[in-house]
């Protein structure tokens, strides 16, 4: 058909020059759509060539006459577009320009300044209407982004915290600190704003009289950003008093007060606050508060009725927690050994890694993937949560003691093995472990140990080491299960198997760890350190902190800073977990020893807090915190008589002596130490420690030694019942004491001796002429007594130089300490002298030099009624020991002794008979002896004390006795004959 014809017969027609383009690629492109106009004559019609999306047309672009073809169509040429599809045109170009507008009104409203600029009216309207809390968080929103809107919502905070908090109720003030708190954390809240504790403190003083509930908030609202001080403290506590007063069904407030009253060690005011409300407590805090009191007076069933709901629901979340925070570990641990195995660490470490051995690169990829997880969000967080729920862990311990003694009074066998059932059920609750495993059995075996059934625990773990063919994991694994509940020198023994039978070095390097926890002395856990993985940061770090100790000993004080401080960075640097933060507080500890700076006992005290809080059924962490609060305690009290970093020592009980020279100072001194606060927190402790780690006799020894301290003969007879009943591992302390009196380790201690020699003789010679007298004569004492004990098994010492030290040191501070030096050293003196011209007194007192100091081989020579008896009593110095025992026994009241019988007895003094009296109705110092013997075994003060006992007593038959059976253990005494 000619295409002229066509113009002809379609006016509009105009002939193409060129083929439209009809390509879609995936439904999307150019086509051809739609069929009208036909015409019959020329069997024609229109097409509409589309632009299409998804084979969907969407604009008509051209309309084409075309012809069908056999296949497709012939394009003729073009006409308009048809009225219809420029109105589709129109209305798609009108959508499209509609959804670009709209897109970019929504994408405008959605942008950050925009959001910023609608928070920002926010809370101005929530400000104006007083809802400052509401305000505060908004702001805070905005100051926190890059928006321009920030720098103004940060002023406009700082207003509501300035001033606006002034015109508010309490609670709307605390909600803002809430906030605040919320934004910048409990650590950085005093960075940011440096006048908000004061300024909250102003405002809670302010409502305290109209609105106390409110008052409180405002105090609260800032916990856990810093201690509190006296002052928050005191105000806190007279709102509690004044909200119970007002409203006494309160016990979620009368349960508040009564912790205040119990961190302080007021056990009656709890008891006398709760109480009347035993039956309602629930399990509240004030439940477990007055149901553990109830448990350390030994009043069992009030107790467990209290103790019980309190640790149902707690020990299921406790589990939670715990499951909890092992998931974010090992995501935290995934994700760097993931970013390691992409490449995504420094060169350094992929060299390091390839060049070290094969046992050695564990250790490099462990180091570098703990240092990258220690600060990491989830983990922390995951560590809080635990913290908060571990804390039921010691009330569920103390319910399992409550139910072994319900069940002791039990005589129905049948409710009996139920009631130790339950609390078998209660103890392995603490971990929630699962059953059939051999993690589970180990547990249990430990749990056995603290029901008393150690047989029935042993042979557990004897089954479990059989099955396993004593493989090296399940070695290592009841190693530390032994070791946590005492038996020490077993699990000593079953480590060292498992490092000599194991051929894997990465094996050797874990059991030498293990081991160098398991120290006999501090040579022996710098050895077992010394086999140890090098390349690892805690065998480094723990490696600093014996290293730091050794140079302590020696008097080098700056040497053992920069080991302690090492050892504390690479604790540090490792992820939080019990393990590091009791390693890190140990060091912090060991750092006080020779800097004495309050700060670093209070890292100590913070970080082993922390660590016992995230494993509190641990017997090796309750130690530590236990000894740590103990010398906390002391510390507080000798801080301003006896100058710590001039001494380079730890507080110790025994620094007390030297605090006071009369039985009224003394009083003192004692009920100071035995109100701290810190001191109720180690006996609770202690108690806790007594449970979960029976056969250690370091568990006992903090009981024992406060005990004795406070005169408190009710806490010991108790304490013997239960060193009586747990058979003490006293291995350890046998083969060293026998190995000390056979003379197999003079050389280690002569050096050990010799290095303590020198460090207080340097010590000295820095105090000459300083004004502080009570540190000169402790040093001065210290020098004294160390060189007396080097002399027990090494060459005499200077005796006349000895005694002229002691006497100054008494001159210059008079006090039970330096008496107690100068007696020593005088019978030292006196014994060296006579020794000099009879052989016999000279050959009784080698006997038993390594067995007795020199007061206790005089008085011995004394009351033998041999020869040199009479010689030795007439010397000056003994003389003087005489009347400075009597003094002594008058100044103090309950001071005597049987060695002060001795003496006096020698020298007919009219006190004799009372002094006899005295020491056989003295049950503190029998009960004392008795645990001391049950702990360690016999050794030679045991010995002599009931020697002279028997003696008192008249009995000469039973002293005699008693004498040769010590010398047929190994005890080096002389024999006595008369």
């Amino acid at each position: 058909m000619a295409t002229h014809n066509l113009q002809e017969r379609f006016p509009d027609f105009q002939p193409i020059t060129s083929m439209p383009w009809l390509t879609r690629i995936n439904g999307c492109g150019f086509a051809l759509h739609g069929r009208r106009d036909y015409d019959e004559e020329t069997t024609t019609y229109l097409k509409t060539w589309c632009f299409t999306l998804l084979f969907v047309p969407l604009l008509g672009l051209r309309a084409y006459r075309v012809a069908d073809a056999d296949v497709g169509w012939y394009i003729l040429g073009r006409e308009p577009l048809s009225a219809t599809v420029k109105a589709w045109n129109f209305l798609v170009l009108i959508a499209l320009v509609g959804g670009l507008g709209f897109g970019a009104w929504t994408n405008h409203t959605k942008s950050p300044g925009y959001i910023a600029g609608q928070r920002m009216a926010q809370a101005q309207s929530a400000s104006d209407a007083g809802q400052l809390a509401d305000a505060a968080r908004a702001y805070a929103d905005v100051a926190s982004g890059l928006t321009k809107h920030a720098g103004e919502a940060r002023d406009r905070l700082q207003q509501v915290v300035d001033t606006g908090i002034d015109s508010v109720p309490a609670d709307e003030a605390a909600g803002v600190v809430g906030v605040l708190m919320q934004e910048h954390g409990p650590e950085a809240i005093d960075q940011a704003y440096p006048d908000l504790r004061s300024h909250v403190l102003r405002l809670a003083r302010k409502h305290s009289q109209g609105d106390p509930r409110g008052a409180l908030s405002l105090i609260d609202s800032l916990r856990g950003a810093h201690e509190p001080t006296e002052a928050e403290t005191a105000l806190r506590e007279s709102l509690l008093v004044g909200i119970v007063a007002s409203d006494p069904d309160d016990l979620e407030t009368r349960s508040e007060l009564a912790m205040i009253h119990e961190a302080r060690g007021d056990e009656q005011k709890c008891i006398d606050l709760l109480e009347p409300y035993a039956d309602r407590l629930g399990d509240s805090q004030g439940a477990r508060v007055l149901g553990q009191l109830y448990a350390a007076r030994g009043e069992i069933e009030p107790a467990y009725k209290l103790l019980k709901p309190y640790t149902a629901v707690r020990l299921e979340r406790l589990r939670e927690a715990e499951e909890a925070y092992a998931t974010a570990l090992q995501a935290a641990w995934d994700r760097q050994i993931e970013l390691l195995n992409q490449g995504a660490a420094p060169d350094s470490f992929y060299s390091r890694y390839e060049n070290a051995d094969e046992a050695s690169q564990p250790a490099i990829v462990d180091a570098y993937v703990q240092e990258k997880i220690k600060d990491d969000r989830g983990i922390g967080a995951a560590v809080d949560k635990m913290m908060r729920e571990s804390a039921v862990v010691p009330v569920a311990l103390d319910l399992g003691m409550v139910m072994l003694g319900r069940a002791s009074t039990i005589s129905d066998p049948d409710a009996k093995r139920a009631e130790l059932e339950s609390a078998e059920q209660t103890f392995l609750a603490i971990r929630g472990l699962a059953g059939e495993t051999d993690e589970y059995r180990i547990y249990l075996g430990q749990v056995y140990y603290w029901l008393g059934k150690s047989e029935q625990g042993r042979e557990l773990f004897d089954q479990l080491l059989a099955t396993h063919e004593r493989s090296f994991e399940v070695l290592c694994a009841v190693a530390n299960s032994l070791r946590e509940v005492g038996e020490v020198s077993d699990a000593r023994a079953m480590i060292e198997e498992a490092y000599n039978t194991t051929q894997d070095q990465a094996q050797k390097y874990t059991a030498a760890t293990i081991r160098s926890l398991m120290q006999r002395d501090l040579d022996d856990e710098i050895e077992w350190l010394g086999r140890a993985n090098p390349d690892e940061s805690h065998t480094q770090a723990a490696l600093n902190a014996a290293l730091g100790s050794r140079a302590a000993n020696q008097g080098k004080t700056e040497e053992a800073k920069d080991y302690f401080r090492k050892a504390i960075q690479g604790y540090e640097s490792q992820a939080e977990s019990t393990s590091s933060l009791n390693n890190a507080a140990l060091a912090y500890l060991s750092l006080f020893r020779v800097d004495s700076d309050p700060q670093t006992l209070n890292h100590a005290v913070t970080l082993m807090d922390k660590a016992v809080t995230l494993m509190p059924s641990d017997s090796i962490l309750m130690h530590n915190t236990a000894s740590v609060h103990l010398r906390t305690a002391v510390f507080d009290v000798v801080k301003d008589r006896i100058d710590l970093v001039a001494l380079g020592e730890m507080p110790d009980t025994e620094m007390l002596a030297y605090l006071y020279d009369d039985a009224e100072q003394r009083d003192l001194v004692r009920g100071r130490v035995v109100s701290h606060p810190s001191t109720a927190k180690a006996l609770g402790y202690a108690d806790r420690m007594m449970l979960v780690a029976p056969k250690r006799p370091d568990s006992y020894e903090i009981t024992l030694r406060v005990g004795y301290f406070a005169r408190d003969t009710d806490r010991l007879n108790a304490l013997l019942r239960r060193v009586n009943d747990a058979g003490i591992d006293m291995a350890d302390t046998r083969v060293e004491r026998l190995a000390y009196y056979a003379g197999e380790r003079d050389e280690k201690y002569l050096r050990v001796f010799s290095e303590r020699v020198d460090k207080w003789r340097a010590a000295v010679d820095r105090l000459r002429g300083s004004d502080d007298s009570t540190t000169r004569a402790y040093a001065m004492c210290a020098l004294v007594d160390t060189s007396l004990a080097k002399a027990y098994i090494g060459p005499p010492e200077d005796s006349d130089a000895l005694v002229a030290m002691a006497q100054e040191a008494l001159d210059l501070s008079p006090s039970s300490g330096t008496r107690g030096s100068l007696m020593s050293a005088l019978c030292y003196r006196a014994l060296r002298q006579v020794g000099a011209s009879d052989s016999n007194l000279s050959a009784f007192v080698d006997s038993s030099r390594r067995s007795l100091n020199p007061r206790q081989v005089a008085a011995l020579a004394l009351g033998t009624r041999e020869p040199f008896a009479a010689t030795l009593a007439r010397h000056p110095d003994i003389q003087r020991v005489i009347e400075m025992t009597r003094d002594s026994g008058e100044r103090y009241n309950d001071a005597w002794d049987p060695m002060d019988w001795v003496m006096l007895d020698t020298a007919g003094s009219d006190l004799v008979d009372e002094v006899a009296s005295a020491v056989k109705s003295n049950e503190l110092d029998r009960v004392s002896r008795l645990i001391a013997r049950s702990l360690y075994g016999d050794n030679a003060d045991f010995a002599i004390n009931a020697f002279w006992e028997a003696r008192i007593s008249g009995n000469d038959t039973e002293a005699k006795a008693i004498m040769n059976k010590a010398i047929q253990a190994g005890i080096p005494l002389p024999p006595v004959t008369n």
